[in-house]
């Protein structure tokens, strides 16, 4: 995987991103309480951040991983593992028995997830 541990961007800088290619993406609204935080996948970035997320609508930060060309057939695989890891931690909208911690909420949605 390629990423930038701890850097985090501004939504305005993603045109900046928008051609990486496989990719585990992260996004955050940290002016919300709680704030919240939403994992997904995408073949290119730009794809699936140009319109609204509807789970996250105002989302203010992005992070995201690469992966390397050979793992792009497991790319949603390792969506859900992220997802299922992180609804471990934070509370979560998926009724998954968490540890609570953080100020964080994940707001993704169980489609297909099997804790």
């Amino acid at each position: 995987m390629k990423s930038k541990p701890g850097i985090w961007h501004f939504k305005k800088d993603l045109k900046k991103h928008e051609n990486e290619k496989n990719v585990i993406y992260y996004l955050i609204n940290t002016k919300t309480t709680p704030k919240k935080l939403y994992i997904g996948s995408a073949k290119r970035l730009g794809n699936r951040l140009r319109g609204k997320r509807p789970e996250i609508p105002d989302w203010n930060k992005f992070h995201y991983d690469v992966l390397k060309p050979e793992f792009s057939g497991f790319l949603q695989r390792i969506e859900y593992y992220s997802i299922l890891s992180f609804a471990k931690i934070f509370k979560n909208k998926m009724n998954v028995p968490t540890l609570g911690v953080g100020e964080f909420i994940l707001v993704n949605k169980a489609k297909g997830l099997k804790p």
